[in-house]
């Protein structure tokens, strides 16, 4: 019986200095019409992997500690493949390929493990998984070279406006390891300073990725009356030879208003080559990204909101690089609503690319969502 009071006496106590939270959702996808090109299909459901979207999400907080960790839905319905353009000279890029497999292998994976501490005001130590950026923008939330994600040490620092953030990639691997008779290996390290006045909020960050490769970048955002906007400037430096250049450098313009009950947002990014003999790559998924060999590009997303009785609308577009030699774009009306606790989204994705045979496609998408 004492066992059992303390017991009790315990979780009672740890409840009293810990908010827990736990959150979940299941959400499935799927296709009423789709067009190719070539082929047509109807009526199509699955569950549509997004490892950067949580199934189910545990926390706990308090005065001077928390922790937190997410539970992820791996597996894909196609096998992908990265390949270089050109063996001789990798260089020139790669190929994303994917090839149909039969069926869907869901696993789920524990991730995201974090564990922070506050051992005096304004200074924080987290251990584990952490992410950050100088500005992102809020149309498809992911598109800002800024954006540092990883898992090792940061030490961060708050007061009066000022902010410094220092990560150190330290998972698995130790982020300083020596072997005899070798050179000391480093892993990333990272650091981010910001102060926000009356004036907005400037940022700089700066990023060692390796010995002979340093990322850097400058942010800047406001709001003005009704306009939210902020800019950001990249650049990559390079070892070539006994010397550091300049690989490439990436602009990064957002602003977003509403005018009545419409919403209006914009996204303009792209990337400046400045050294073609240097394979100066950033994230080749990102909007505006060109590959070495390409001197300019420019890539834009607009998103326009509206309310349609008790549904709302919205109106997507996208052109990943105006400066291409082939055009393509995608063109995406859509609407979202609710019929009780489950959110639903419903969407005509039109896209439109003339280097390929076919060069037009027409899907109908459509998700459901229920989160608790």
């Amino acid at each position: 019986m004492k066992k059992i009071i303390g017991i009790i006496a315990a979780v009672a106590m740890a409840t009293s200095v810990f908010a827990a939270d736990i959150s979940a959702k299941a959400r499935l996808d799927g296709s009423l019409f789709n067009f190719d090109g070539a082929n047509i299909s109807m009526l199509q459901a699955e569950h549509a992997i997004q490892n950067w979207n949580p199934t189910l999400s545990l926390a706990t907080s308090g005065d001077k500690a928390g922790a937190s960790f997410s539970y992820f839905v791996s597996g894909w319905k196609k096998n992908y493949s990265i390949a270089a353009k050109d063996d001789a000279d990798p260089s020139k890029g790669y190929d994303f390929k994917a090839e149909d497999a039969k069926g869907n292998n869901y696993d789920t994976t524990n991730q995201q493990f974090a564990i922070w501490f506050s051992p005096f005001d304004g200074f924080k130590i987290t251990v584990g998984h952490f992410s950050t950026n100088l500005n992102q923008e809020t149309i498809d939330w992911c598109n800002t070279e800024t954006q540092v994600e990883y898992d090792g040490y940061m030490l961060s620092y708050g007061s009066n406006g000022f902010t410094a953030d220092v990560l150190i990639k330290a998972w698995d691997d130790a982020w300083m390891s020596k072997k005899k008779d070798q050179d000391a290996t480093l892993q990333e390290i990272f650091l981010k300073l910001g102060y926000g006045a009356d004036f907005g909020r400037i940022g700089f960050e700066f990023d060692m990725q390796q010995k002979n490769k340093m990322f850097f970048g400058l942010g800047y955002n406001n709001t003005f009356g009704s306009v939210n906007m902020f800019v950001n400037a990249m650049g990559v430096m390079y070892q070539a030879g006994d010397s550091m250049k300049f690989g490439k450098i990436r602009y990064e313009l957002f602003a977003s208003t509403s005018i009545d009950t419409i919403g209006i947002s914009a996204f303009i990014a792209g990337d400046v080559n400045t050294d073609d003999t240097i394979g100066a790559s950033l994230s080749w998924w990102r909007l505006g990204h060109n590959e070495v060999g390409g001197k300019t590009s420019l890539g834009s997303t607009l998103k326009i909101t509206y309310p349609i009785g008790s549904v709302g609308g919205y109106f997507y577009f996208k052109d990943n690089n105006f400066m291409a030699e082939k055009f393509a774009c995608e063109i995406k009306p859509g609407f979202t609503g609710s019929c009780g606790s489950m959110g639903w989204e419903l969407a005509l994705d039109m896209n439109i690319n003339t280097a390929n045979e076919n060069a037009f496609s027409i899907n109908v998408p459509v998700n459901f969502t229920v989160a608790w």
